[in-house]
């Protein structure tokens, strides 16, 4: 899976997430097109989103609450070359 993002910059300073999730399609289907939104719009990718959703909030929180796990982070960023 190929994507982008303009927050590039700000992951070279400060630990960043950039998440990504997949939309239930066809192999013939490509993002920016009408057959992606029309495949957006179904069923199975509001459940894929709400999935996503959840576990970012959840991962969100153990940043928030758990110090342990902001400080791996902090310190994995500090240690790459």
């Amino acid at each position: 899976m190929n994507a982008s993002t303009d927050m590039g910059n700000v992951s070279h300073l400060v630990p960043s997430f950039h998440g990504a999730f997949i939309i239930p399609a066809g192999p013939d289907v490509s993002a920016h097109n009408p057959d992606f939104a029309a495949c957006a719009g179904t069923e199975e990718a509001h459940a894929a989103a709400l999935t996503c959703a959840k576990g970012m909030a959840m991962l969100a929180l153990r940043v928030l609450l758990e110090e342990d796990v902001a400080n791996r982070a902090r310190n994995d960023f500090a240690s790459e070359p």
